[in-house]
């Protein structure tokens, strides 16, 4: 069927759910440059499902989505969905707009050629007695059947 490997570089997208394609967790320090923090990654504490119990102080983990696509992904309002206490950031150059909410987040998407191009998500902060874990970033059209069609109807 010539399907490409599942990465945040894939402009096949077959997940709803487009955090099921991002990238490994980049480790930054506070307004620092990318990655800077990787050299201290052993001191981030994971679940068994890859989410980060512990982030020390001054540092962040993110994950990259739709990296040098150059539009070949949906335009619009991402929703945002995950469990647990602390905070989130959205970057990259295609986030245009970002409302906050406890649990819900939904940022505005306009896919881009810029060199930096796509989205980010970062948790800047976790609790560890109830760390953010189970991110969706559920893709536009989508909000009210995601958790019923994990798959891109194109791609079924």
């Amino acid at each position: 069927m010539n399907v490409q490997g599942i990465s945040f570089w894939t402009s096949q997208h077959p997940f709803i759910d487009l955090h099921r394609e991002g990238s490994d967790w980049v480790y930054f320090f506070t307004n620092q440059g990318w990655n800077s923090a990787y050299a201290f990654r052993d001191q981030v504490k994971f679940d068994a499902n890859d989410y980060p119990t512990y982030i020390p102080p001054g540092m962040s983990v993110g994950t990259l989505m739709a990296r040098d696509l150059f539009t070949h992904y949906d335009p619009g309002n991402y929703t945002i969905l995950y469990d647990g206490d602390g905070i989130l950031h959205f970057g990259m150059f295609d986030v245009t707009k970002i409302t906050y909410g406890i649990g819900k987040c939904v940022i505005q998407v306009l896919p881009s050629t810029n060199f930096n191009n796509g989205i980010l998500v970062t948790i800047e902060r976790t609790n560890p007695n109830n760390y953010i874990r189970n991110i969706r970033v559920i893709r536009p059209g989508f909000e009210d059947t995601w958790w019923a069609q994990k798959f891109s109807p194109l791609l079924l």
